[in-house]
């Protein structure tokens, strides 16, 4: 009887000492030594849903609970704690990308600086839906041939209808289709104080302006026109002369709005200043107007570019080059753009081969890029450090522009072929 217990006190002894071993991670003059770190994240970046193992020390798998994860600042559900250097958690829809934090939740100092960061991925929240046109039907007065360039201003986005001449807008609530300005299937030159009254020749893309008014890349005329913010909508030439396309071999690096010229403009962009950026990809020159001074001056010609189209601009990027971005077609490159001509590719790294035919180009408010890939039927989302992931696009036989709408996280695609307008859902 003595042994058995002299045995159970002895068992004693070693569960307490074993208790109070453990106890002594938590005492006072540990706290900060012990304090958890993060070492590493895989992956480093990722869409809802996915699994992501933590990698660090500190941690305490029998004790996961006193434990919290942030992500930019966010608490994050933690999953599991299979080791003392392993933390698995799941992405939550819509999180912020930033620093990854592991906390004691009992003290320890808050969490130590960390030096990884975890980028979110957007991802489609569904299929594409047909938001606007009909399928296959060219004719009707609400339908579409070939559209091409859009951009949206409050609930309305507005469409470069290039085979019916016309410049459309559609009520993004209603998806109801009405004819803004030009004379519907009759091409030609013609200004007009009443936009429907007015004639336009291919017109490839739109840029809303600073004051709301409506800027056109008039391709079949050679001309930047533009559509004022007023009750008739007219219509007026900003720059450019039908008659007399700018030539290879006369392009001046400045001459003046009234005397410039241009020929095939294709994408343009406006910022809040009064400039406007046009790409003319029959002759691989980018430019802008600018309406304070009265000049356009060539940015770009030549190589790198190689069939520039789309063309983007965003207060918001901070980007080495400024806040000008172009998908340079057949070069598979986005570019970023420097006003005085520098540029540099978007991400910076070529080798990655992320893009195919780069066409067109959408800025968030936080810099994000949404690239539209003819070639490979995506939308190439670039972030601003740079990294990368595609949104599928199953469905569009014939990409030709994108758009934008950040407050209801919609992306809208013309597909050229089907001659429909697509809404798609990201998060």
């Amino acid at each position: 009887m003595k042994n058995k217990l002299h045995f159970f006190k002895i068992i004693g002894i070693l569960l307490l000492t074993t208790v109070l071993s453990r106890c002594t991670l938590w005492t006072p003059d540990r706290m900060e030594a012990d304090c958890p770190e993060v070492l590493s994240v895989t992956p480093n970046g990722a869409q809802a849903g996915a699994r992501v193992t933590l990698t660090g020390k500190n941690f305490t798998a029998d004790y996961p609970h006193l434990f919290t994860l942030t992500i930019g600042g966010e608490a994050i559900a933690i999953q599991s704690m299979p080791n003392d250097t392993t933390l698995v958690f799941q992405v939550p829809l819509g999180i912020k990308s930033g620093p990854v934090h592991v906390s004691r939740n009992n003290s320890c100092g808050g969490p130590v600086t960390s030096q990884v960061n975890f980028r979110y991925f957007y991802s489609t929240a569904s299929s594409l839906t047909k938001f606007a046109g009909t399928v296959g039907d060219k004719t009707c007065n609400d339908c579409f041939s070939l559209p091409r360039g859009m951009d949206i201003q409050g609930a309305i986005l507005y469409v470069a209808d290039y085979s019916r001449h016309v410049v459309r807008q559609v009520n993004l609530s209603t998806g109801a289709i009405n004819r803004l300005a030009g004379v519907l299937d009759s091409m030609g030159y013609y200004d007009s104080s009443v936009g429907t009254s007015a004639k336009f020749t291919n017109p490839s893309d739109v840029a809303v302006g600073a004051v709301n008014e409506i800027y056109v890349a008039d391709e079949g005329n050679h001309c930047v026109r533009k559509i004022n913010n007023d009750a008739n909508k007219g219509v007026s030439t900003l720059s450019g002369d039908r008659m007399r396309p700018s030539p290879s071999n006369e392009d001046p690096a400045l001459t003046s709005i009234a005397n410039a010229k241009f020929i095939y403009p294709k994408g343009i962009a406006t910022d809040k200043q009064g400039k406007v950026f046009v790409t003319e990809p029959s002759r691989n020159r980018v430019k802008y107007i600018d309406q304070n001074n009265g000049n356009v001056t060539k940015i770009l010609t030549g190589s790198p570019l190689n069939l520039p189209t789309g063309i983007a601009f965003s207060e918001k990027r901070t980007a080495a080059l400024g806040s000008l971005f172009l998908a340079n077609g057949n070069s598979g490159r986005l570019l970023n753009l420097a006003i005085n001509g520098g540029y540099r590719n978007t991400p910076d790294v070529l080798s990655n081969n992320i893009y195919s035919i780069p066409i067109d180009a959408e800025l968030d408010s936080e810099g994000t890029l949404f690239v539209l890939d003819q070639g490979m039927k995506k939308i190439v989302v670039v972030y601003p450090d740079n990294r990368y992931n595609y949104l599928e696009l199953t469905g569009i036989v014939t990409p030709g522009g994108v758009a934008l709408d950040e407050s209801n996280k919609t992306i809208y695609v013309s597909d050229e072929k089907s001659n429909v307008i697509y809404s798609i859902k990201y998060n």
